[in-house]
């Protein structure tokens, strides 16, 4: 299992990057407008470090941590997107509340 980011796309003028992580293997997305440098991560999984580095290196401003539903293999590494990114607003089912506020 790879610890990096892979780059998966380009189209127009946004680009579209994703960690594989976990025991469930989760994808996790990020997504960013090329001239802005506004991101958008789609869910975190167990461990979101491969694009939290990449965000890092791309000097992206992550916005938005979005989750697909409230599964803890969704879920787990939130904590630490929201500890490198503590304004970030994070949207998602309100079942996924009970995980968050772990």
């Amino acid at each position: 299992m790879s610890r990096q980011a892979v780059f998966f796309g380009e189209h127009s003028s946004i680009k579209l990057a994703r960690c594989t992580s976990g025991a469930f293997m989760l994808h996790c997305y990020l997504y960013w407008h090329i001239e802005t440098r506004q991101a958008v991560m789609i869910d975190a999984g167990a461990d979101p470090s491969p694009l939290l580095d990449l965000i890092n290196e791309e000097q992206l401003n992550l916005t938005h941590l979005l989750f697909t539903h409230a599964h803890l293999d969704h879920v787990e590494g939130w904590h630490l997107v929201k500890a490198a990114h503590p304004d970030i607003q994070v949207w998602g089912h309100a079942d996924a509340d009970f995980w968050l506020d772990r």
